[in-house]
C-alpha cells in the first residue's frame, strides 16, 4: 500500500491499479483536484475542508467511473442520491475495491462547541492484500479500532488538542502513525506539535512524516 498526503486530511491510497482518494476538501490544495484514474473517492463527513462539493464534482468529471463513498449527508450534499456511482455508507459497511478493502467505523464528529450540532463522522479502515491496515479517522477521536497498523492522526483542529491527539494515538496503539489535519498550524507551530505528539505518545508507536504530494510506500522503514 502506498500513500500520498495532500492538504488537511486528503489522502490518496494506492495498491496496484486501485486508487482511493479520501477527503478532498477546500484546504487540500489544487493538485488533489487534478487527479485522474481514481477507483473511488470517499468522504468521512460533509464539512468543507473534507468535501468541497463544486470542486469534487469537477474532479468526478475527470474520473467518470469512480465510486463515490460517504455518509448520507455527503451523498445528498453532492446531489448524487440517484447516481449509480454513489453509495451511502453506515457503520460496519464493507466496500471491496479490486485491491483494497474499506471497512466503515461510524461515530460522531468531535465536539466543536456546545452550540454546534454533532454530525456523523465515518472512519475508514483500509486493508491491502498483505493484511496491512490503515485507519483514517476523519474528525473524530471517538472510535478507536484496536487492529490498526498505520494511523493517519489528526493533530489539530477547532475541535481538538495536542493532549487529545496523544490520548487517541495511545488508545489505538498502531505500529506506526503520520500526521493529517494540520493546516491550521503555521510552519513553526507544526514543527512543535508533531515532535511533541511523538514524544508524549507511547514509545512503541513509530512516527513518520511523509512529504506532501509525494508517494510514500508504507512498507518502507
Amino acid at each position: 500500500m502506498k500513500i500520498t498526503r495532500y492538504g488537511q486530511s486528503a489522502l490518496l491510497v494506492r495498491e496496484g491499479e486501485t486508487r482511493l482518494l479520501i477527503d478532498p476538501g477546500e484546504l487540500s490544495g489544487d493538485e488533489v483536484f487534478l487527479l485522474e484514474g481514481l477507483t473511488a473517492v470517499a468522504f468521512t463527513h460533509e464539512h468543507p475542508d473534507h468535501c468541497a462539493p463544486d470542486r469534487v464534482l469537477q474532479l468526478l468529471l475527470k474520473n467518470p467511473d469512480a465510486l463515490v463513498l460517504g455518509g448520507r449527508a455527503v451523498i445528498e450534499q453532492l446531489a448524487m442520491t440517484s447516481d449509480r456511482r454513489a453509495r451511502a455508507l453506515s457503520d460496519a459497511d464493507v466496500v471491496e475495491l479490486p485491491e483494497l478493502q474499506i471497512r466503515v467505523h461510524a461515530g460522531g464528529h468531535q465536539l466543536i462547541h456546545a452550540s454546534v450540532p454533532v454530525i456523523e463522522n465515518l472512519g475508514f479502515m483500509v486493508t491491502d492484500p498483505s493484511g496491512t491496515r490503515l485507519f483514517h479517522p476523519g474528525d473524530s477521536y471517538q472510535v478507536a479500532p484496536s487492529d490498526v497498523d498505520v494511523l493517519a492522526l489528526p493533530i489539530v483542529g477547532p475541535w481538538g488538542s495536542l493532549r487529545e491527539a496523544v490520548s487517541f494515538a495511545d488508545t489505538v496503539m498502531p505500529r506506526r502513525m503520520f500526521p493529517i489535519h494540520d493546516v491550521h498550524l503555521s510552519g513553526s507551530g507544526r514543527a512543535l506539535f508533531w515532535p511533541w505528539i511523538q514524544r508524549f505518545s507511547c514509545n512503541d508507536i513509530e512516527g513518520f512524516d511523509p512529504a506532501p504530494g509525494r508517494e510514500f510506500d508504507l512498507a518502507r522503514r
